[in-house]
């Protein structure tokens, strides 16, 4: 699994509140990804177990560090093969821990020329997202299925462990953790599913917790814009 792929699938899941914005310039192709996400020590440590489960491709281990530092992240960023990097740049990190709430707040924003190209350094299986250009219309679908995602079974085998273990922390992961996806465009979306159209009719958003993934593992949610 590469390893620009696993901070999607830790991001998304691991997090008690993570938020991804895209906002897309006017040719359709280029813009900027802001993704915001509160972590606290328990999620550090349930990140660090998971890990240390999930072979990588290069032998290597991921270092969830990354999430509370942000040297690390922008060394994480720095060695990612450049070919696959160009057009993409680690525009901003701030990473920042409350003393007393204890969590870490990150705020990460990357720039991009070509959105698919940026897509192509995550599998399908990952980020479900797919964009498909006919003429003028763009159509960006996102289907996300926990099961492709976790193939090998070890986020839920976790999750079925941690309700016997822990039921409160099993209660926060599961129930209060969310996940928020938006988009915003500069021209009007012309057709939409599984979202909810902004006022103005050029964003979409929609968000869902780690308990909707467990409960789409035999089936997928999707989510679509048009525009």
């Amino acid at each position: 699994m590469k390893k620009f792929a696993l901070i999607f699938i830790i991001a998304t899941t691991l997090v008690s509140c993570f938020n991804l914005r895209i906002d897309l310039n006017a040719d359709k192709a280029g813009g900027t990804m802001t993704m915001d996400y509160d972590i606290n020590d328990d999620y550090f440590q349930l990140i660090s177990i998971i890990l240390s489960n999930i072979p990588m491709e290069d032998g290597e281990q991921f270092d969830p560090f990354i999430l509370i530092d942000a040297a690390a992240m922008k060394e994480y960023f720095d060695s990612i093969d450049k070919n696959k990097m160009e057009g993409i740049t680690l525009k901003k990190v701030f990473i920042k821990k409350d003393e007393k709430s204890g969590f870490y707040k990150g705020n990460v924003v990357i720039t991009f020329k070509d959105f698919e190209k940026s897509l192509a350094l995550l599998p399908k299986a990952v980020s479900g997202l797919t964009i498909k250009r006919d003429k003028d219309l763009t159509t960006i679908n996102q289907v996300m299925n926990f099961e492709e995602m976790d193939k090998d079974g070890i986020f839920e085998d976790f999750i079925e462990q941690l309700k016997e273990d822990d039921v409160d922390f099993y209660k926060l992961l599961t129930e209060k953790a969310k996940f928020d996806f938006s988009i915003t465009t500069k021209t009007p979306i012309k057709k939409s599913s599984g979202v909810v159209l902004g006022k103005d009719g050029k964003s979409v958003s929609y968000s869902f917790k780690v308990n909707d993934m467990l409960d789409a593992s035999k089936k997928s949610m999707n989510f679509m814009m048009s525009f």
